[in-house]
Formats: structure tokens, sequence, C-alpha cells
């Protein structure tokens, strides 16, 4: 989507300031063009700030935060990504669906909370070579999390870290988990249904 064409937004939430989860390029127009309120960790917020989106249009969050807005609520869990120390995850929960959004984040402790505290449809794992969990780690973690569905992304988006798509199928078929998988590229959307 040009986010210059976005003109209805709620929320806009950033799990830490690295350009692919918070790009003034994208932000700015999307603040423009709606009322949409941006949730971020101290890092992300602070970039927002240079970006020049106004403060009464930013919440800064912190792990154990819980954000209502509208008939969205955020649960802020920590996140475990060596290059961002104030990254943070969300649940997502809205007419009844819960979303796990990863960030960049590997396994941790806080992932089996997040398990014991939200019944998920979805989990939004980041997976590929070196910055992200790679295909057994993220099945792992999506073990840990028991979605009925797991989002794998990043595996395909940047090419000297690309996840082998393959091998993840693999694995899971041999694995045989209580959950599907779902493949999105770039550009897809998926109607999110409990």
């Amino acid at each position: 989507i040009n986010p210059d064409e976005a003109g209805r937004a709620d929320l806009i939430f950033s799990p830490h300031d690295h350009i692919d989860h918070c790009h003034g390029g994208t932000m700015v127009p999307m603040t423009r063009n709606t009322d949409a309120i941006c949730i971020a960790p101290e890092s992300s917020a602070r970039k927002m700030r240079e970006f020049g989106i106004a403060e009464d249009r930013i919440r800064q969050v912190q792990p154990g935060d819980v954000v209502e807005f509208r008939d969205v609520t955020l649960y802020i869990y920590p996140a475990y990504d060596a290059n961002e120390v104030y990254a943070v995850t969300y649940v997502v929960e809205s007419g009844g669906v819960r979303l796990f959004v990863s960030g960049d984040t590997s396994d941790g402790p806080a992932l089996a909370t997040v398990a014991e505290n939200h019944r998920l449809d979805y989990a939004l794992l980041a997976f590929g070579r070196t910055w992200y969990m790679d295909e057994e780690q993220c099945l792992a973690v999506a073990r840990k999390l028991r979605p009925k569905i797991l989002l794998p992304f990043h595996w395909e988006f940047w090419r000297n870290h690309t996840g082998d798509i393959q091998k993840l199928f693999k694995l899971y078929f041999d694995q045989k988990p209580d959950f599907d998988i779902k493949i999105l590229l770039i550009g897809d959307s998926i109607p999110l249904t409990s």
C-alpha cells in the first residue's frame, strides 16, 4: 500500500526503531492523512519525534502496559532482540480475534506468559538467517505460543537474511504441530477471524 493513499487508520504500532518497523516515509504520510495514534517503545517513539510526528499522536509504551483504543486492546510484552534493548512485542485483540506481533524477537520467558494469558488466533513470527529465529526456532516458539495460525514473515524480505521456506515446511509437516501455517508475501493480506 502506498502510505500516501492511506485514508483510514486508528493505530500505528512499532515494536522497535529499525527502518523496516519504524519508517518515516511510511509513518509521516499515514499520520498526516489519518487520525491514527502511534504506539511505540522508547526507541521508536524517539524516532517518531525526529520524523516530526506530534507528541499528542505518540503513546510511548513498555512491557506490562495495556492500551485500549476504541475496539482494540494492545497488550505489551518484552521482546528478546539483541539488536534493540527497547523492543517490545504486542498482542492485538479486537472483535474476539487475538494476533501476536513479534517484531524481531527471539525466544524468551515472556512468550510462555503470552500463551498463558491469551488464546492466540494468529502469531506473526520473524524467521530467517542471522538476525531472526531459524526455521526450527520459529516452529518451537509457535508451539509455545499455540496460535491457530502461524504467519511467518521476514524470511523473504532481506536478501542476505532470507529463511529457507522449504525447510520450514518440511519441519512443519515432519513435526505436525497443532496449528496451521499460512505464507504471506509483501502486498498480501489476510482477513483476521477467530
